[in-house]
């Protein structure tokens, strides 16, 4: 949350992600529980979307039998060696997040920005160390 703030992102992807967790907090699909993992995970898959106004991650990690776990990647995992994560910006438009009556969660929202606030808000590569809480 952090370095969407400071980077000002209004929509982001998560393009792809190497390294390994300790921890590891996920919420399996259709379930309220979280399931926390303690130990050495690779991480094989993170993807996502992110915004100033929310995001939305899953992670996929396997154990030393090879075993894989995945769901939604929920606050409190932490990297055990590294974290290679690369983020893919896109310009002209903002990721907006609504409650859905239906669902009862926040769903994603693309929306334009208008003209100007386009161009200021052009892609620019984000390359350096973050923390991803």
């Amino acid at each position: 949350a952090a370095f969407v703030r400071d980077e000002r992102l209004d929509a982001a992807v998560v393009l792809t992600c190497v390294g390994s967790t300790g921890t590891t907090r996920l919420r399996p699909a259709g379930s309220r529980e979280i399931l926390v993992l303690e130990g050495k995970f690779e991480i094989l898959s993170l993807t996502g979307t992110l915004g100033r106004h929310g995001h939305h991650l899953h992670l996929s990690v396997s154990d030393d039998a090879c075993r894989v776990y995945g769901g939604h990647a929920v606050p409190g995992s932490t990297v055990r060696t590294t974290a290679e994560v690369a983020i893919g910006v896109l310009g002209g438009v903002s990721f907006r997040r609504f409650r859905d009556r239906r669902t009862g969660y926040d769903e994603l929202s693309i929306e334009p920005h208008s003209a100007a606030a386009a161009l200021c808000d052009d892609a620019l590569p984000v390359a350096k160390r973050a923390k991803i809480d």
